[in-house]
């Protein structure tokens, strides 16, 4: 028998292993690729959520903010004697309270 024929039949042997070995990393491969698209997507989710969620609380602050008037500022200024009321710094320190 030739040295061929031997490798021949070996490889003809080997070969359902190869293919299935084959068919295993291409479903992994595609496995892998499903994953990571369902994260990218989850987190892309996420991140427009807490983007609804902080417009949603920033629009809650304006119409807060909306109801003071300038007069109740200014109130609140005099009452603090023109002063931050956690650090103590007024405009003479460069400050702008608003």
């Amino acid at each position: 028998m030739d040295t061929s024929d031997v490798y021949t039949q070996v490889f003809q042997s080997l070969m359902p292993l190869i293919q299935i070995a084959i068919v295993l990393w291409a479903a992994e491969t595609i496995l892998t690729m499903l994953i990571k698209e369902h994260r990218k997507s989850k987190k892309k989710k996420e991140r427009e959520k807490r983007r609804l969620e902080y417009q949603d609380r920033r629009m809650a602050n304006d119409e807060e903010h909306a109801k003071v008037t300038r007069a109740m500022r200014y109130d609140v200024l005099r009452r603090d004697g023109f002063r931050c009321v956690k650090c103590g710094r007024g405009r003479e320190d460069g400050v702008k309270l608003t």
